[in-house]
């Protein structure tokens, strides 16, 4: 009996050892297929967010080089060869204009070269801000690394470095595509350049290995030293992984809808920021080409003075983008002429309204309350693009009306205007009818 009974305790002890081991073996196995199910979804992971970085920047430089190439000409690229053509006008126009779109996209590079002479590749209009360390001046010789993606646009292929460079500023990611002359022969010209920053997308993803390689040094402990709780931790791990997953994908939304909505507002206010300049250009051209009359004089500075006060406000809707990107812009309340208004609108609009040669008609008609109280700046804001856009999209030599009415209500301190801008020209298509309502549409 006393030998069975040993036999018997030995061969529990044998079993649950047996079963310790067993469970030891498995938790190893289970940590260590963990850690390499999580390798492998980290690098999935990580190879998805370059997929998805490089077909962002893809689509963003197509986007710039379609709004860009059609401002080019053959003469951009055949009198612009080296660095005292940077004195031209159509030198300086040109690069602050691809500077004002690098800023606007938020691209590290932005240029044209070409082939010189003498066979050499080189730049010619470089995007970047005048003065800057690395700024390129007209006949500087591309760099080594860049020579094949150029080499290839000018033989015709739109090229995506499917490899992104690493230089000695970080990851960038560049695209390359021929500039064809738009005189009917469709001839390469030359080749336009956009090079976008990569850095943030590799730090984020060796962040994220980082922490992966931590989560796998202490899977390791676990095993060692707290193996029974191993299915604990591995549970909690997943949850925290979901919550992190979930809160960055939604960290990284935000920021890039915010980043577009920025740079959709910066786009917008310098197209009205031209509205008032040019007026206050031209009322200052014909000031000066009647300076012996006092009443003109006084007249243009007059209108000057509204233009400015309202580029003023546009100076200032720049500087209030926080709240606007917060949602928490407010209306003015403030009494106002309508008249006044008007006028002001004729002022800033009627110096490329003559350019253009338009006819333009105003009628007032059934207004018995011109003294209202409102926010006239941004009104004005409103009408100022209307009536731009009336110019902008109307053949030279078109018809534009503007129509104010007041319409009756039935409230005796509330008044109901309607503002009617029309005009002969291109209209809009039933696609962008959909969208028109949209922010910054």
């Amino acid at each position: 009996m006393g030998l069975n009974n040993n036999n018997s305790v030995e061969k529990s002890g044998a079993k649950a050892r047996r079963s310790i081991y067993n469970l030891v073996l498995i938790v190893v196995v289970g940590v260590l297929f963990v850690t390499g199910y999580t390798y492998i979804l980290q690098k999935m992971y990580n190879d998805s967010i370059l997929d998805n970085a490089i077909a962002e920047d893809s689509s963003r430089t197509d986007a710039m080089h379609k709004g860009v190439s059609n401002a080019l000409t053959r003469e951009d690229f055949t009198e612009i060869n080296t660095v005292d053509d940077m004195n031209t006008e159509r030198y300086k126009s040109l690069q602050t204009y691809l500077n004002q779109i690098r800023n606007m996209n938020s691209t590290r590079y932005f240029y044209t070269a070409k082939r010189n002479t003498e066979g050499r590749l080189i730049y010619l209009v470089d995007g970047l801000d005048l003065g800057a360390d690395d700024f390129a001046y007209p006949g500087t010789y591309i760099e080594e690394e860049m020579i094949p993606y150029i080499e290839r646009a000018l033989s015709g292929e739109n090229v995506y470095s499917q490899e992104i460079i690493d230089t000695t500023w970080g990851h960038i990611f560049t695209a390359c595509y021929p500039v064809r002359a738009n005189d009917g022969s469709n001839e390469i010209i030359g080749a336009l350049c956009i090079e976008t920053d990569m850095e943030p997308t590799y730090v984020f993803i060796s962040e994220r290995n980082n922490f992966v390689m931590i989560i796998g040094a202490v899977g390791i402990v676990a095993i060692v030293m707290l193996f029974f709780c191993v299915c604990i931790y591995i549970r909690h791990y997943r949850n925290q992984q979901k919550k992190q997953q979930k809160i960055l994908e939604e960290a990284a939304e935000a920021a890039y809808s915010a980043n577009r909505a920025k740079s959709t507002f910066l786009f917008n206010i310098s197209h009205d920021i031209r509205t008032p300049m040019n007026a206050i250009v031209g009322l200052t051209a014909i000031a000066g080409a009647n300076i012996e009359s006092q009443d003109r004089v006084v007249e243009c500075l007059g209108k000057i003075t509204k233009s400015s006060r309202h580029l003023l406000g546009l100076i200032n809707e720049v500087l209030d983008m926080a709240r606007i990107e917060s949602g928490r812009i407010s209306l003015a309340e403030e009494d106002f002429s309508l008249p006044e208004l008007v006028d002001n609108l004729l002022t800033l609009t009627k110096p490329a309204i003559d350019e253009h040669h338009h006819q333009l008609e105003v009628h007032i008609e059934h207004i018995e309350h011109e003294a209202v109280c409102g926010d006239s700046l941004r009104i004005q804001q409103v009408f100022v693009n209307l009536m731009s856009n009336a110019v902008k999209y109307t053949p030279d030599g078109g018809n534009i009306t503007l129509t104010i009415k007041e319409k009756p209500n039935g409230f005796s301190e509330l008044g109901c205007y309607e503002f009617s801008i029309e005009d002969n020209g291109i209209g809009m298509s039933e696609e962008f009818l959909q969208h028109i309502f949209e922010p910054f549409t």
